[in-house]
């Protein structure tokens, strides 16, 4: 954005003896003027099945996104930046699946959440500044990273004399995140890096575990 001299009156002799090249300035355009572009490309795929077996009812579902470019240009005639796969740029893969299967009162499903690698620097940092980090996190990539959730859910609905009528319209849920315990890269952090700490896909808190118990009241 800026204001660009849109009309001037004719050069003065005046002017011109004082050293000018042009005339004043007779008219100002001080419009907003796109200067700077960016280009994404990015692909959404999903997939959803579901099956019934004498064993109960299955659904299978998958989703990834895979976004190829993003690419940024910040001023006319300077370099278009691509940031997929830096620090400060969009991962190029990231996918979730899940299986669940149901019978009765019965409810159980697992999921997967799937981060793709991505550079320890950003897409503007200098050699040396690359060289530096890669030093300090001893690679210049951080691995890719999956984690596994299950959930599980118990109806009480047959549940036998008084219990009957206590339990009705009651559900049990448990649920584990990250049930393999598996810890997020750990980032390292230099001075000049500004992400420190975990990488932010991942919890640092590691395994953790919910309980649910619901009543509900009335029709």
């Amino acid at each position: 954005m800026g204001s660009t001299p849109h009309g001037r009156n004719q050069l003065t002799a005046a002017d011109a003896a004082l050293g000018y090249t042009g005339g004043t300035i007779r008219e100002v355009n001080g419009r907003t003027v796109n200067i700077a572009k960016s280009l994404m490309e990015a692909f959404d795929l999903q997939a959803d099945y579901s099956w019934e077996t004498r064993f109960g009812s299955f659904a299978a579902n998958v989703m990834a996104t895979v976004q190829p470019r993003l690419s940024q240009q910040a001023a006319p005639g300077s370099e278009n930046i691509d940031t997929v796969g830096y620090s400060n740029g969009p991962l190029k893969w990231r996918a979730n699946a899940g299986l669940r299967w149901s019978r009765g009162a019965w409810d159980l499903s697992w999921n997967l959440q799937y981060y793709d690698a991505y550079r320890v620097y950003t897409s503007t940092a200098s050699a040396t500044s690359r060289n530096n980090l890669v030093l300090g996190q001893g690679t210049e990539w951080i691995p890719t990273q999956t984690y596994h959730d299950v959930y599980g859910r118990y109806r009480f609905e047959n549940a036998p004399g008084f219990a009957s009528g206590l339990l009705e319209n009651t559900e049990l849920q448990i649920s584990v995140q990250n049930v393999l315990n598996t810890s997020p890269p750990i980032l390292a952090s230099p001075a000049y890096y500004v992400v420190s700490g975990y990488a932010a896909e991942g919890n640092p808190r590691l395994r953790r575990y919910s309980i649910a118990f619901t009543k509900r009241f009335g029709r």
